[in-house]
């Protein structure tokens, strides 16, 4: 009997495994496990001990190649409906940024008002 971790859902049976569980399986299944991609590391006989995560920092820093949000910018949220919203509420919200939604459809008002 081996213990791998899964990296995928695995459902034999009536059991149910999510990614990241330590299972213990015959040598024949971890062996069909680790051929079909679904463990996350191969094992030989011994479990696979993930270290401890480190302390988070309250703001992470930004990775390389993101740039950091200049705190003096608009908001992107400016009362701007959901998508899902219906075409009444996206007309009120482009009529109050001076746009015409005469002959629009609710597609076309909300490119509209992207700009």
């Amino acid at each position: 009997m081996r213990e791998v971790v899964l990296s995928c859902f695995w459902q034999p049976g009536d059991d149910r495994f999510v990614p990241g569980d330590v299972v213990e399986v015959d040598d024949d299944v971890a062996a069909w496990l680790e051929r079909s991609g679904s463990v996350v590391k191969p094992t030989r006989g011994a479990a696979v001990v993930a270290p401890a995560p480190a302390a988070v920092d309250s703001e992470p820093a930004p990775a390389p190649g993101e740039v950091e949000p200049d705190p003096e910018a608009k908001s992107v949220d400016d009362g701007r409906p959901a998508r899902t919203a219906s075409i009444d509420q996206w007309r009120d919200y482009a009529k109050s940024r001076g746009i015409d939604t005469k002959g629009l459809n609710k597609q076309e008002i909300i490119s509209a008002t992207k700009k």
